[in-house]
Protein backbone atom coordinates (compact mmCIF):
# COMPACT_ATOMS: atom_id res chain seq x y z
CA UNK A 1 0.00 0.00 0.00
CA UNK A 2 1.40 3.40 -0.95
CA UNK A 3 1.68 6.04 1.71
CA UNK A 4 -1.41 8.26 1.85
CA UNK A 5 -0.99 11.68 3.43
CA UNK A 6 -4.08 12.32 5.56
CA UNK A 7 -3.06 15.95 6.13
CA UNK A 8 -3.79 19.06 4.08
CA UNK A 9 -2.12 22.45 4.47
CA UNK A 10 -3.72 25.80 5.16
CA UNK A 11 -2.79 26.90 1.64
CA UNK A 12 -4.58 23.88 0.18
CA UNK A 13 -7.67 24.63 2.23
CA UNK A 14 -7.70 28.31 1.22
CA UNK A 15 -7.63 27.24 -2.42
CA UNK A 16 -10.33 24.57 -2.07
CA UNK A 17 -12.63 25.59 0.78
CA UNK A 18 -15.42 26.79 -1.53
CA UNK A 19 -15.70 23.38 -3.20
CA UNK A 20 -19.29 22.27 -2.45
CA UNK A 21 -18.07 18.81 -1.39
CA UNK A 22 -15.78 20.27 1.29
CA UNK A 23 -17.08 20.30 4.87
CA UNK A 24 -14.77 22.03 7.36
CA UNK A 25 -15.21 20.72 10.89
CA UNK A 26 -13.98 22.38 14.07
CA UNK A 27 -12.99 19.64 16.53
CA UNK A 28 -11.40 21.76 19.25
CA UNK A 29 -11.83 20.26 22.72
CA UNK A 30 -10.10 20.57 26.07
CA UNK A 31 -9.85 18.20 29.01
CA UNK A 32 -9.75 21.11 31.46
CA UNK A 33 -10.82 24.20 29.58
CA UNK A 34 -13.68 26.01 27.85
CA UNK A 35 -16.51 24.14 26.16
CA UNK A 36 -16.05 23.59 22.41
CA UNK A 37 -18.98 25.90 21.64
CA UNK A 38 -17.27 28.77 23.49
CA UNK A 39 -14.06 28.65 21.45
CA UNK A 40 -16.06 28.00 18.28
CA UNK A 41 -18.23 31.09 18.80
CA UNK A 42 -15.16 33.18 19.63
CA UNK A 43 -13.54 32.51 16.26
CA UNK A 44 -13.16 29.70 13.74
CA UNK A 45 -12.23 29.02 10.14
CA UNK A 46 -14.86 30.66 7.94
CA UNK A 47 -17.64 28.21 7.15
CA UNK A 48 -16.57 25.63 9.71
CA UNK A 49 -19.17 23.57 11.56
CA UNK A 50 -18.75 22.25 15.10
CA UNK A 51 -18.54 18.76 16.54
CA UNK A 52 -18.12 17.93 20.21
CA UNK A 53 -15.83 15.04 21.10
CA UNK A 54 -17.93 14.15 24.13
CA UNK A 55 -21.40 14.22 22.58
CA UNK A 56 -20.85 13.61 18.85
CA UNK A 57 -17.76 11.40 18.59
CA UNK A 58 -18.15 9.36 21.80
CA UNK A 59 -20.73 7.60 23.89
CA UNK A 60 -20.97 8.62 27.57
CA UNK A 61 -18.02 7.48 29.70
CA UNK A 62 -18.45 4.28 31.67
CA UNK A 63 -17.10 0.78 31.98
CA UNK A 64 -16.05 0.87 28.29
CA UNK A 65 -13.71 3.81 28.92
CA UNK A 66 -13.60 7.57 28.92
CA UNK A 67 -14.56 8.02 25.25
CA UNK A 68 -16.31 4.86 24.01
CA UNK A 69 -17.45 4.63 20.41
CA UNK A 70 -20.67 6.53 19.73
CA UNK A 71 -23.60 4.45 18.63
CA UNK A 72 -24.01 4.28 14.84
CA UNK A 73 -27.26 6.26 15.15
CA UNK A 74 -25.59 8.93 17.32
CA UNK A 75 -22.68 9.36 14.94
CA UNK A 76 -24.82 9.38 11.79
CA UNK A 77 -27.16 11.99 13.30
CA UNK A 78 -24.19 14.20 14.20
CA UNK A 79 -22.73 13.93 10.69
CA UNK A 80 -26.04 14.73 9.03
CA UNK A 81 -26.56 17.70 11.33
CA UNK A 82 -23.27 19.30 10.28
CA UNK A 83 -23.84 18.62 6.58
CA UNK A 84 -21.64 15.56 6.01
CA UNK A 85 -22.70 13.10 3.31
CA UNK A 86 -21.10 9.86 2.17
CA UNK A 87 -19.40 11.65 -0.72
CA UNK A 88 -18.19 14.67 1.26
CA UNK A 89 -14.54 15.58 1.77
CA UNK A 90 -14.29 16.54 5.42
CA UNK A 91 -11.44 18.76 6.64
CA UNK A 92 -11.08 18.35 10.41
CA UNK A 93 -9.03 20.69 12.58
CA UNK A 94 -8.25 21.42 16.22
CA UNK A 95 -5.57 23.45 17.96
CA UNK A 96 -3.45 20.45 18.98
CA UNK A 97 -2.04 19.61 15.56
CA UNK A 98 -4.62 16.88 14.89
CA UNK A 99 -4.60 15.07 18.25
CA UNK A 100 -8.36 15.65 18.68
CA UNK A 101 -9.35 15.99 15.01
CA UNK A 102 -7.75 12.59 14.40
CA UNK A 103 -10.67 10.97 16.20
CA UNK A 104 -13.15 12.28 13.60
CA UNK A 105 -10.73 11.34 10.82
CA UNK A 106 -10.50 7.75 12.03
CA UNK A 107 -14.27 7.36 12.46
CA UNK A 108 -15.02 8.70 8.98
CA UNK A 109 -12.11 6.89 7.35
CA UNK A 110 -13.40 3.61 8.74
CA UNK A 111 -16.51 4.11 6.57
CA UNK A 112 -14.55 5.14 3.49
CA UNK A 113 -15.63 8.80 3.77
CA UNK A 114 -12.82 11.09 2.63
CA UNK A 115 -11.43 13.05 5.55
CA UNK A 116 -8.25 15.06 5.97
CA UNK A 117 -6.73 16.83 8.97
CA UNK A 118 -5.45 20.39 8.79
CA UNK A 119 -1.69 20.26 9.36
CA UNK A 120 -0.65 22.60 12.14
CA UNK A 121 -4.23 23.05 13.29
CA UNK A 122 -6.11 26.30 13.76
CA UNK A 123 -2.84 28.11 14.52
CA UNK A 124 -1.72 27.55 10.92
CA UNK A 125 -4.81 29.26 9.48
CA UNK A 126 -4.30 32.78 8.12
CA UNK A 127 -7.42 32.86 5.96
CA UNK A 128 -10.89 34.27 6.69
CA UNK A 129 -12.56 33.56 10.03
CA UNK A 130 -16.10 33.67 11.40
CA UNK A 131 -17.38 34.35 14.91
CA UNK A 132 -20.67 33.96 16.74
CA UNK A 133 -23.16 31.08 16.55
CA UNK A 134 -23.11 29.38 13.19
CA UNK A 135 -26.36 29.39 11.20
CA UNK A 136 -27.95 26.00 10.66
CA UNK A 137 -26.52 24.28 7.59
CA UNK A 138 -28.25 22.04 5.07
CA UNK A 139 -28.33 18.49 6.49
CA UNK A 140 -26.12 15.83 4.99
CA UNK A 141 -27.10 12.38 3.78
CA UNK A 142 -24.62 10.33 5.80
CA UNK A 143 -25.62 6.65 5.88
CA UNK A 144 -26.04 5.04 9.29
CA UNK A 145 -24.13 1.76 9.57
CA UNK A 146 -22.16 -0.26 12.11
CA UNK A 147 -18.53 0.60 12.74
CA UNK A 148 -16.26 -1.95 11.00
CA UNK A 149 -14.97 -4.40 13.61
CA UNK A 150 -11.61 -4.65 11.87
CA UNK A 151 -10.94 -0.98 12.64
CA UNK A 152 -11.95 -0.93 16.32
CA UNK A 153 -10.46 -3.39 18.80
CA UNK A 154 -12.17 -4.39 22.04
CA UNK A 155 -10.47 -5.30 25.31
CA UNK A 156 -10.99 -8.97 24.45
CA UNK A 157 -9.39 -8.42 21.04
CA UNK A 158 -6.37 -6.87 22.75
CA UNK A 159 -6.14 -9.66 25.34
CA UNK A 160 -6.47 -12.38 22.72
CA UNK A 161 -4.28 -10.86 20.02
CA UNK A 162 -1.81 -13.09 18.21
CA UNK A 163 1.95 -12.79 18.42
CA UNK A 164 2.02 -11.00 15.08
CA UNK A 165 -0.15 -8.12 16.36
CA UNK A 166 1.80 -5.14 17.68
CA UNK A 167 0.19 -3.06 20.43
CA UNK A 168 1.26 0.61 20.60
CA UNK A 169 0.67 2.66 23.75
CA UNK A 170 0.41 6.32 22.72
CA UNK A 171 0.61 7.86 26.20
CA UNK A 172 3.48 9.76 27.76
CA UNK A 173 6.45 7.57 28.76
CA UNK A 174 5.81 8.23 32.45
CA UNK A 175 2.27 6.86 32.20
CA UNK A 176 3.54 3.87 30.21
CA UNK A 177 6.16 3.11 32.87
CA UNK A 178 3.56 3.17 35.62
CA UNK A 179 4.35 6.46 37.31
CA UNK A 180 1.25 7.95 39.01
CA UNK A 181 -0.70 10.47 37.00
CA UNK A 182 -3.87 10.67 35.00
CA UNK A 183 -7.34 9.61 36.02
CA UNK A 184 -6.65 5.88 36.26
CA UNK A 185 -7.39 3.46 39.10
CA UNK A 186 -4.13 1.62 38.31
CA UNK A 187 -0.85 2.61 36.68
CA UNK A 188 1.17 0.87 34.01
CA UNK A 189 0.42 -0.46 30.54
CA UNK A 190 -1.19 -3.38 28.75
CA UNK A 191 1.25 -6.31 28.83
CA UNK A 192 3.35 -6.57 25.69
CA UNK A 193 2.69 -3.02 24.49
CA UNK A 194 5.41 -0.74 23.13
CA UNK A 195 5.42 3.00 23.72
CA UNK A 196 5.35 5.73 21.05
CA UNK A 197 4.18 8.99 22.60
CA UNK A 198 1.61 10.66 20.34
CA UNK A 199 2.95 14.15 21.06
CA UNK A 200 6.50 13.08 20.15
CA UNK A 201 5.39 13.19 16.52
CA UNK A 202 5.66 16.99 16.66
CA UNK A 203 8.77 19.13 16.33
CA UNK A 204 7.35 21.33 19.09
CA UNK A 205 4.02 21.93 20.79
CA UNK A 206 3.61 25.55 19.70
CA UNK A 207 3.81 25.39 15.91
CA UNK A 208 2.46 21.80 15.90
CA UNK A 209 4.60 20.91 12.90
CA UNK A 210 5.20 17.21 12.38
CA UNK A 211 8.70 15.82 12.18
CA UNK A 212 9.96 14.84 8.74
CA UNK A 213 8.84 11.42 7.56
CA UNK A 214 12.33 9.98 8.04
CA UNK A 215 12.34 11.07 11.69
CA UNK A 216 8.85 9.68 12.25
CA UNK A 217 9.83 6.36 10.68
CA UNK A 218 12.90 6.14 12.89
CA UNK A 219 10.85 6.92 15.99
CA UNK A 220 8.43 4.09 15.32
CA UNK A 221 11.20 1.72 14.23
CA UNK A 222 12.96 2.18 17.58
CA UNK A 223 9.81 0.82 19.21
CA UNK A 224 9.69 -2.13 16.82
CA UNK A 225 7.07 -0.64 14.48
CA UNK A 226 8.68 -1.15 11.09
CA UNK A 227 6.78 -3.68 8.95
CA UNK A 228 4.04 -1.72 7.20
CA UNK A 229 1.80 -4.78 6.73
CA UNK A 230 1.97 -5.99 10.35
CA UNK A 231 -1.32 -5.68 12.30
CA UNK A 232 -1.10 -2.75 14.72
CA UNK A 233 -3.49 -1.74 17.49
CA UNK A 234 -3.05 1.68 19.07
CA UNK A 235 -4.39 2.87 22.41
CA UNK A 236 -3.96 5.78 24.80
CA UNK A 237 -5.91 6.97 27.83
CA UNK A 238 -9.38 7.07 26.32
CA UNK A 239 -9.02 6.39 22.60
CA UNK A 240 -8.42 9.95 21.36
CA UNK A 241 -4.71 10.83 21.19
CA UNK A 242 -3.97 7.32 19.88
CA UNK A 243 -5.57 8.52 16.64
CA UNK A 244 -2.58 10.86 16.21
CA UNK A 245 -0.36 7.81 15.91
CA UNK A 246 -2.84 6.30 13.46
CA UNK A 247 -2.62 9.49 11.37
CA UNK A 248 1.16 9.32 11.28
CA UNK A 249 1.24 5.58 10.59
CA UNK A 250 -1.15 6.05 7.68
CA UNK A 251 1.04 8.88 6.39
CA UNK A 252 4.03 6.52 6.50
CA UNK A 253 2.23 3.78 4.56
CA UNK A 254 1.14 1.40 7.34
CA UNK A 255 -2.04 -0.34 6.33
CA UNK A 256 -3.29 -2.85 8.93
CA UNK A 257 -4.35 -0.47 11.70
CA UNK A 258 -6.99 -0.46 14.41
CA UNK A 259 -7.91 1.58 17.49
CA UNK A 260 -8.55 0.12 20.94
CA UNK A 261 -11.28 2.61 21.74
CA UNK A 262 -11.64 1.79 25.43
CA UNK A 263 -7.88 2.19 25.87
CA UNK A 264 -6.31 2.28 29.33
CA UNK A 265 -9.31 4.00 30.90
CA UNK A 266 -11.16 0.73 30.28
CA UNK A 267 -8.29 -1.72 30.69
CA UNK A 268 -6.93 -0.23 33.90
CA UNK A 269 -10.35 -0.09 35.52
CA UNK A 270 -10.91 -3.83 34.98
CA UNK A 271 -8.97 -5.52 37.76
CA UNK A 272 -9.28 -8.85 35.95
CA UNK A 273 -6.94 -7.47 33.26
CA UNK A 274 -3.20 -7.71 33.92
CA UNK A 275 -0.93 -4.68 33.71
CA UNK A 276 2.82 -4.21 33.44
CA UNK A 277 5.03 -1.48 34.85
Amino acid sequence: MAAIDPFVTADWLKANRRNPDIVIVDCRWYLDGPAPSVVYDAGRIAGAVLVDLDTDLSAPPGKEGGHPLPTPAQFAAAMRRIGVSDDSHVIAYDDFGGVIAGRLWWLLDSFGVQCSVLAGGFQSWDGPVDAGPHPRCAPGTFTERDFPKARFATADDVAGRGRDVLLVDSRAPARFKGEPGGDYPRYGHVPGAVNVYAYANFVDLQGWALHADETLQAQFARAGVAATDRPIITYCGSGVSACMNLLVLRKLGFENLSLYTGSFSEWGADYARPIEV
